[in-house]
């Protein structure tokens, strides 16, 4: 069991001083032959290290949004006035965006309206 942590270990360590060197070449303004050839590295030994290190971030990357979308969707709560919940049921207004719908009265109170559109995106 020890063996393994240590080999995943020495692992990581490999992988950190790969995605170092893949940094300072991309950002050297030098191209990758050029690089190479001042590291006395061959160019396709270092095409090998980007393509292991690309494949680890977005590893990472994929792992951390799995995380992120299996948190609770959170909805925003908006406190409606009695004066809306006897008004008529035709809409004044209806704006419509992908998979939702908002219905607006005149009868509207500027709060309220105010929070909607600001709930919706709305950036006026």
């Amino acid at each position: 069991m020890a063996n393994i942590s240590l080999t995943m270990a020495k692992h990581q360590a490999n992988l950190e001083l790969r995605r170092q060197s893949v940094l300072e070449c991309r950002n050297s303004n030098l191209t990758v032959k050029q690089w190479c050839a001042e590291h006395h590295i061959n160019p396709s030994t270092f095409y090998r290290w980007q393509k292991e290190v690309w494949n680890h971030e977005t590893q990472s990357l994929i792992s951390e949004r799995q995380v992120a979308a299996a948190e609770p969707i959170r909805f925003a709560e908006i406190s409606v006035p009695d004066v809306m919940k006897t008004a008529s049921s035709e809409a004044d207004i209806v704006l419509r965006k992908d998979e939702w719908t908002v219905e607006i009265r005149n009868s509207v109170d500027a709060a309220l309206l105010s929070q909607i559109l600001r709930v919706v995106g709305y950036r006026g």
